[in-house]
């Protein structure tokens, strides 16, 4: 019996802890495009009365009319603490609209059931990667002293005009971040282009692209760079600068991976191949460059020729050194350093990540 009568005990104080704890949940709209995005976010009458001092009468009722005259004077408190972020910067928003309810009811709950509808937009100055939300609503009036309101939101978040894709709750103190899919290149990346076209070289070195005393594979592969540089600059549009630098990584990949596994193997078709499809796509990102960051036209058209020339010492002289020792160590030596050129090319993609 008392161990029943401590159970009872500790069940009264559950309740009473879940009591002491109002709650209130309101559904919010998250409607993201490229431009800005828009909130549509519900205000009980309950919060209106705690937090403007919305007169109340005995039977729980309140006057419409003057609900709305302090809904109005609300909103400079909503702004404030529903915070949007976009890439870690706090965006202003602005109301352009608040739909009053159609009724209020009396008693209890009908200021907890009867909502304002809020329009709230937002605008960005350039496409997003994250937006991160979060809530602090009613946190300076407790329901009693000590106690604070249970108040979160019912999100649902997607494109705007679309069919929602997250659901879920923002609750107080947590932060909800989201990828928006707005992949932009917001910064110029002349280190990551640069830095893949001098291992590049050196990787196309090492496996021995050129013909045996025949210099037209480098000069075809030059011609192409000039052609795709073309291709990049001029015509009016063009594929995402990203892209063109993704390809130039995975060529590199490509090409170290052929040495890794063809060590051994002489300059073929395949080899030429890799070493034409590389200088295209680089010189299409080169291209891109110069177009869209015309402050850099000066250094694009002055910094590749050092970079390969890098990338080409480097890769002859592992070559040589390569050919000047047994066979089995001139596979290890090759092998070896096209390893680290794939790794190189793996970490300045992920370096790319950073910047679209």
């Amino acid at each position: 019996m008392q161990r029943l009568a401590w159970l009872f005990f500790l069940l009264l104080l559950c309740t009473a802890g879940v009591r002491a704890h109002p709650i209130l949940q309101n559904p919010v709209w998250i409607e993201s495009e490229t431009e800005g995005l828009t909130l549509t976010l519900d205000v009980s009458v309950r919060e209106l009365i705690v937090v403007q001092a919305l007169p109340q009468a005995a039977d729980g009722s309140v006057d419409i009319e003057e609900a709305a005259e302090r809904a109005a004077r609300h909103t400079g408190y909503v702004l404030d603490h529903f915070q949007v972020k976009a890439d870690g910067g706090l965006l202003k928003g602005s109301v352009s609209k608040i739909v009053p309810p159609k009724v209020i009811g009396t008693g209890l709950e009908g200021p907890d059931n009867a909502h304002f509808r809020y329009t709230i937009d937002y605008h960005f100055d350039s496409p997003p990667a994250v937006l991160t939300f979060s809530q602090n609503m009613c946190v300076e009036f407790p329901s009693a002293p000590g106690i604070p309101w249970d108040l979160s939101y019912a999100y649902r978040y997607g494109p705007q005009g679309e069919t929602p894709r997250k659901f879920g709750q923002i609750r107080y103190g947590q932060e909800l971040s989201f990828t928006t899919g707005f992949v932009q290149i917001r910064e110029p990346m002349p280190g990551v282009l640069l830095g893949l076209w001098a291992v590049f070289i050196a990787v196309s070195m090492l496996g021995g692209t050129m013909l045996a005393g025949s210099p037209y594979p480098y000069t075809a592969a030059a011609i192409l760079w000039a052609a795709g540089m073309v291709a990049g600059k001029y015509p009016p549009a063009g594929p995402p600068l990203w892209l063109a630098a993704l390809l130039c990584g995975v060529v590199t990949i490509l090409t170290a991976a052929d040495n890794i596994h063809r060590a051994a193997a002489g300059p073929g078709p395949r080899r030429f191949v890799l070493l034409c499809g590389g200088c295209l796509c680089f010189g299409l990102a080169s291209g891109l460059q110069d177009r869209l960051f015309p402050e850099l036209a000066l250094s694009w058209r002055v910094w590749p020729l050092p970079a390969a020339l890098a990338g080409g010492l480097a890769g002859a002289w592992l070559f040589r050194l390569a050919k000047r020792t047994g066979p089995r160590a001139a596979v290890c030596i090759l092998q070896l350093t096209s390893l680290a050129c794939c790794g190189a090319a793996i970490w300045l993609m992920l370096r790319l990540l950073e910047v679209v």
